[in-house]
């Protein structure tokens, strides 16, 4: 993980590599590079074997580091009923990051459409100005999460202005048969992508609010494609 790649962890490594003669390590970075400022990447190049990113744009910009293309993976839970939460037409949580004007003009263009939002945002920056209907909270737990997520009809999934990569959501949105709306163009170029399912837009303003309420419901796909177990085949494959 980028957080792990801090100097202060310098000696976690060298204390692996000097006990276990012979063990290889491999970096999964889950998050773009340019959300960890703080990252030492030399440790990449100093102590792992192997090193992966789920984001392309990533691979290229950061090639002297070797990284490798690997698309995030993910396993299916089962969703419990929960009769109290209330039913969402569109669903966000999520840290505001860089994304905070398009995640709440996004929010009002739904709203004004007259769709139910249910949309979150974790640790709102001090002095941001908070919009009436969204909800600040501290955090929320994956298990709660996944209810909001049975309870939507469409997520939302906002890019950090330099990823590219495919997010959870977007996983999400296939395994347990949900419409999605992204600001990630690379959408359109997926083996997945439905147009019934997936709507890209460059900004809140080119979102068709008929694509979330016409009756074409998905059907969850993809599961065994995202199971982590073909993560693994591709170490061993890779590591020998």
């Amino acid at each position: 993980r980028m957080s792990s790649m801090l100097k202060g962890r310098e000696p976690l490594f060298r204390y692996l590599k000097k006990c276990y003669k012979g063990c290889r390590l491999v970096a999964y970075l889950g998050d773009v590079v340019a959300s960890r400022p703080y990252a030492d990447l030399s440790l990449l190049d100093k102590y792992f074997d192997l090193v992966l990113s789920f984001d392309k744009k990533d691979c290229e910009d950061y090639g002297q580091h070797h990284l490798l293309y690997y698309p995030t993976m993910y396993s299916r839970q089962e969703i419990p009923e929960t009769p109290a939460l209330a039913e969402s037409d569109a669903f966000f949580c999520g840290k505001a990051k860089d994304r905070y004007d398009c995640i709440t003009a996004i929010y009002k263009r739904l709203s004004a459409g007259g769709l139910r939002c249910d949309f979150n945002i974790a640790r709102l920056n001090r002095g941001t100005v908070p919009v009436e209907g969204i909800r600040n909270i501290d955090k929320m737990e994956y298990g709660e999460y996944l209810r909001h997520v049975g309870k939507a009809k469409c997520l939302l999934d906002v890019l950090q202005r330099s990823s590219v990569g495919f997010t959870l959501r977007v996983w999400e949105a296939l395994v347990y048969g949900k419409k999605l709306i992204t600001t990630n163009k690379e959408i359109l170029n997926a083996p997945f992508y439905d147009a019934r399912q997936f709507q890209y837009i460059v900004s809140p303003g080119n979102i068709d609010v008929n694509f979330i309420t016409d009756e074409f419901r998905p059907e969850p796909r993809y599961i065994e494609e995202l199971s982590p177990l073909n993560f693994l085949r591709f170490l061993e494959d890779k590591l020998g």
